[in-house]
């Protein structure tokens, strides 16, 4: 509950430049943020009754999925300011940015590759839960493919990593899927009888 409030707070003393606070608040909040979210992830994370949620990844999967959407939404509304202020894009700024991007998502296929051979080679339930994921195309298509696959490609290059266009499809490429990531997680894991 206080991580919102403490946000929206943080936003308003940004917004009217008072930068000792702001500094203050962005030192609560970000242990906040990744209490949050790591969190969420260790809830999913201890559920034996679902071998698809129950891993010791999941805090960490959750955690870099949220930065990786976080940086995608900054990205997004910083090039809409721009454009609406008439003012030229950061080529740097975005270069910086889409190099964190690229390094969270080739830490999310860690992740995501770690989850398969751990659920791979336990019992039964995790195989079938591997076998339900494969084959569902929100998991294939939305998660792997249009929000891993398709931005590292886009990222990998510095010339589609900087270019405003590029950039706005990666962003939303990348929300979309870690929005498939969070669906599918929780409605494959009800498609797998429990034992």
């Amino acid at each position: 509950t206080l991580y919102p409030i403490l946000t929206f707070i943080y936003i308003w003393f940004m917004y009217i430049g008072d930068n000792k606070t702001t500094k203050i608040l962005g030192t609560i909040i970000v242990p906040l943020a990744v209490a949050v979210h790591a969190y969420t992830g260790f809830v999913f994370g201890v559920t034996k009754a679902r071998p698809w949620w129950n891993s010791a990844l999941m805090p960490g999967y959750f955690l870099t999925s949220a930065l990786l959407s976080g940086i995608a939404l900054l990205l997004l509304i910083v090039l809409s300011q721009n454009k609406l202020l008439g003012r030229e894009h950061d080529r740097e700024l975005l270069d910086g940015l889409g190099k964190m991007m690229l390094a969270i998502i080739i830490l999310d296929m860690f992740w995501v590759t770690s989850f398969w051979l751990v659920l791979g080679l336990s019992v039964e339930d995790g195989i079938a839960a591997l076998s339900i994921a494969f084959h569902d195309p929100e998991y294939i298509w939305g998660e792997l493919v249009l929000g891993m696959l398709i931005p590292l490609i886009l990222l990998a290059y510095r010339r589609t990593r900087t270019h405003p266009v590029f950039v706005s499809i990666n962003s939303v490429l990348i929300m979309v899927g870690v929005f498939f990531m969070r669906y599918t997680l929780v409605f494959t894991a009800y498609k797998i009888p429990l034992s």
